[in-house]
């Protein structure tokens, strides 16, 4: 059970990191619209990238803990 426990944490801090990063996100692209800033609007899509990575791996890992427990 403490194997469940230690993959459970693991999943709530990656949860944890992709809202982080989609907080910052949403941050950048109101100010890439206000100000009209193609290069933070670029950095939105580079995160973006890495936000999806996230989400696979999130799904990934939260099927494989129902699976196996």
């Amino acid at each position: 059970m403490r194997h469940f426990a230690l993959e459970l944490e693991d999943l709530h801090q990656r949860l944890l990191q992709m809202g982080g990063l989609v907080e910052s996100v949403i941050r950048k692209s109101v100010r890439a619209l206000a100000d009209r800033d193609k290069s933070v609007a670029e950095q939105v899509f580079q995160d973006e990238e890495r936000i999806n990575q996230l989400e696979m791996e999130i799904d990934n890992m939260g099927t494989r803990l129902l699976a196996l427990h």
